[in-house]
Parts: structure tokens; C-alpha cells; sequence
């Protein structure tokens, strides 16, 4: 009887023999550490895609004309052009003073809830059928939120005008629909 010839290591059987073996954790150990640095490099770069995006985000909250300003003097200059569009509302409650005065408002708004606010998710227990999410919205800024309650406060009977003039567009549409 002969003995067993020279290993073949292009053979369908070899390759699936050393397929098993990595499977099972029988393979050269030198080959996991390498697919553990590439999870480690794939993680940092998520992690440095996700910081980019949030950024990018923060930087979409800030209108063209105030980039490359202090946080403080954009600030200042959202808060001046709420003030402005209000009073020229007040003055002149046109369509035009209306659109004006919601876009500096919501540039405003959107400014401070950016860089005042947390927001962070979580789901409870491990059953599917009895998972909950709760929401939780931490202040980060306190005196950034007290100052954009106080400027909305302020700006009460121009929100109140806004709002009679919302109502009224909604009726319009109900109208014609």
C-alpha cells in the first residue's frame, strides 16, 4: 500500500480543511491581530466621521454672511437681526417683513438649541416586545438658554402677529383644498 502523496494546496478538499481551521481559531494567530488592527483603524474612522458630521451640522446652524466669527458676535448679530425684522414688522407687517422675520428668528433658534442643548437616546431592557426609548435633553449652556427665553419673550406681540398671520394662511389652504 502506498503512502499518502505530497499535500496539494490548491485542492478544493486542502482549502476547505484550512478554511475550518481558521474558523475554529486553529490558524496562525498572526492573522487575527491583523484583523484586529484593521477594526480598531475602522473604528477610529468612524468615530472621526461622526465628530466631522456633527461639526459640519454646527456649522450649518450659522448663516453664510457670519462665518469666521466669534460664537459671541454671531450671536450678537442674530439677536440684531431678530430685533431689526421684528420692529420692521411691527412697523410694516408686509409678506416680505413676515418672511424676514421668520428666517432671523429660526436662524436664532436653531443657533442656540445647536449649542445649548443635548440631546441622548437610550432603549431600555433586552425583551423587543417590551423595549421603551427615552429621550433626554440636558442644558449645556444655561445662560444661553436664558437669554433666548428672554429675547423670545420680548418679542411677544411680533410671535402673537406671526401667529394670527399663520392661522390666517392655514384657513386659506383649508379653503381651497
Amino acid at each position: 500500500m502506498a503512502g499518502p502523496g505530497p499535500i496539494d494546496s490548491g485542492s478544493p478538499f486542502f482549502a476547505s480543511v484550512a478554511g475550518q481551521a481558521a474558523l475554529s481559531g486553529g490558524a496562525v494567530r498572526g492573522g487575527t491581530r491583523k484583523e484586529k488592527s484593521k477594526a480598531a483603524e475602522f473604528g477610529r474612522l468612524v468615530k472621526e466621521r461622526a465628530t466631522e458630521s456633527a461639526e459640519a451640522s454646527l456649522a450649518e446652524s450659522i448663516p453664510a454672511q457670519y462665518r469666521g466669527l466669534s460664537p459671541e458676535q454671531i450671536l450678537e448679530r442674530l439677536l440684531d437681526d431678530v430685533h431689526s425684522a421684528g420692529d420692521l414688522l411691527k412697523e410694516k407687517p408686509l409678506p416680505d417683513n413676515i418672511v424676514a422675520y421668520k428666517g432671523a428668528v429660526r436662524s436664532f433658534v436653531k443657533y442656540v438649541v445647536d449649542r445649548a442643548y443635548d440631546v441622548s437616546e437610550r432603549t431600555s431592557g433586552g425583551n423587543i416586545l417590551k423595549r421603551k426609548k427615552f429621550t433626554q435633553v440636558q442644558v449645556i449652556d444655561q445662560k444661553l438658554e436664558q437669554l433666548a427665553a428672554g429675547i423670545l419673550g420680548g418679542q411677544k406681540s411680533q410671535l402673537a402677529l406671526l401667529e394670527r398671520i399663520e392661522e390666517i394662511n392655514g384657513l386659506l389652504v383649508d379653503l381651497l383644498s
